[in-house]
C-alpha cells in the first residue's frame, strides 16, 4: 500500500509539551510513543480505540510519535516512509491513516491512505485537526489532542455513509516502477549485480515527486521486546540509552531507526555525503557489514522487509531481477 501524495500536510506550531511518561511497552500495539509523551494507559486507551475501530470497520489506524525525523529530512517524508514501510490498512482498499505528532519539532499530521482520503478528505482531516487537536496541544494537553483528534477521526469513519470501499483501479497504487524509474541512475546490470550478492540489505528506490524520498540500502531485523533490542544495539556497538540516528557502526555511517518491533539500518551519500543516493561505495559498505552480521550469528531469514513496498526492490515484488 501507497500513500497518496496529495495527503493532508499541516504543520502547527504547539508549545513545548511537559508531560510525564512512561516507554513503550513492547506489546503488539497501533500506538508507539517513540518520544515519550504518553503514559502507559494513554496508549491502551488509543490502542484500544484504533482496534475497536479496525474490528468494526476494518479500517487501520495507527499513531506515532517521534523527536527526529532521521534519517528522512521532514515530517512529510517521515510518516510517507513510515505509512509505506508498516503497511497500514488494508491491501485491497488502502484504508489506513496515520497519525504522526512531534512535539520537539512542534508539527503533526495526518495522512490517509488512497481509499481512505476519498471519505477522510484533506479539508475533513484539516477540520480535526485545526478544531480537536490544535487547542489541546497549544493548552500542553498532549494525551487530549491525540485522543480527541483519534475520536474524531474513528467516529466520521464509522458512520455508515462513510464506509471505505475498493479504490477504482486506476487509483490503485503502482505494481512496479517502470524500467525508466527503476534503471534511470543505475544500469539494469549494476542492480541486478547488487541484488545478487546482498542477503540483509534492500535496495530501495525513492519514489521521487512529492515523496520527497531518496535511494538507500536498508536492512530490517525484527526484536522481540526492549532486552532483545538492546542486545541487537550492543552488538552493533550502540550502548544503551545513547540514542538512534546517524552511527558508525564496524567504522561504517549508518542511519538506525527504531519503528516500533524493527530496527532498520540504512545507508546512502557513502561518496558524496548526499543522503539521497547510493553508489557503489555503499553497496561496497553493505556488503562489509552483512560479513558483520554473518558473524554475529544474525539469521538471513530473520529480517523484515517492506516486500509490499514498492520502493522496496525485493524478489518478492521484482523476481525477474534477481538469480
Amino acid at each position: 500500500m501507497r500513500i497518496t501524495r496529495l495527503t493532508v500536510f499541516i504543520a502547527i506550531l504547539v508549545l513545548f509539551i511537559a508531560c510525564k511518561s512512561r516507554k513503550h511497552g513492547g506489546q503488539s500495539s497501533w500506538v508507539f510513543d517513540q518520544e515519550e509523551v504518553l503514559t502507559t494507559e494513554q496508549e491502551k486507551s488509543l490502542d484500544s480505540l484504533f482496534k475497536a475501530h479496525e474490528k468494526i470497520t476494518t479500517n487501520q489506524i495507527a499513531l506515532i510519535t517521534t523527536s527526529t525525523y532521521a534519517p528522512d529530512t521532514n515530517i512529510v517524508a517521515f510518516s510517507t516512509n513510515t505509512f509505506n514501510r508498516w503497511g497500514i490498512g488494508r491491501k485491497d482498499i488502502n484504508n489506513g491513516v496515520l497519525i504522526v505528532f512531534s512535539g520537539s519539532n512542534r508539527e503533526t499530521r495526518i495522512a490517509t491512505g488512497l481509499g481512505t482520503e476519498k471519505v477522510l478528505t484533506d479539508e475533513i482531516a484539516a477540520e480535526i485537526l485545526k478544531s480537536k487537536m490544535i487547542p489541546q496541544f497549544k493548552n500542553g494537553e498532549t494525551f487530549k489532542g491525540l485522543w480527541e483528534g483519534s475520536k474524531a477521526i474513528v467516529e466520521f469513519l464509522e458512520r455508515p455513509k462513510n464506509k471505505i470501499t475498493q479504490a477504482e483501479k486506476k487509483d490503485m497504487p503502482l505494481e512496479k516502477f517502470s524500467d525508466d524509474h527503476l534503471f534511470r541512475v543505475h544500469s539494469k546490470e549494476t542492480v541486478k549485480r547488487w541484488l545478487s550478492q546482498l542477503h540483509y540489505f534492500y535496495y530501495i528506490r525513492a519514489y521521487g515527486g512529492h515523496a520527497n524520498d531518496g535511494d538507500a540500502f536498508e536492512a530490517y531485523f525484527t526484536y522481540a521486546g526492549k532486552q532483545d533490542l538492546e542486545k541487537k544495539l550492543s552488538q552493533l556497538g550502540i550502548p544503551a540509552g545513547s540514542g538512534l540516528g546517524r552511527k558508525t557502526l564496524f567504522g561504517h555511517n549508518v542511519v538506525v531507526s527504531d519503528y516500533g518491533g524493527t530496527l532498520r539500518l540504512a545507508i546512502a551519500g557513502v561518496r558524496n555525503d548526499n543522503p539521497y543516493e547510493v553508489s557503489e561505495a555503499d553497496f561496497q559498505t553493505c556488503l562489509s557489514l552483512e560479513k558483520k552480521f554473518e558473524e554475529l550469528g544474525w539469521d538471513k531469514n530473520g529480517y523484515s522487509g517492506p516486500i509490499d513496498n514498492i520502493c522496496c526492490i525485493s524478489k518478492n515484488r521484482y523476481p525477474e531481477l534477481y538469480p
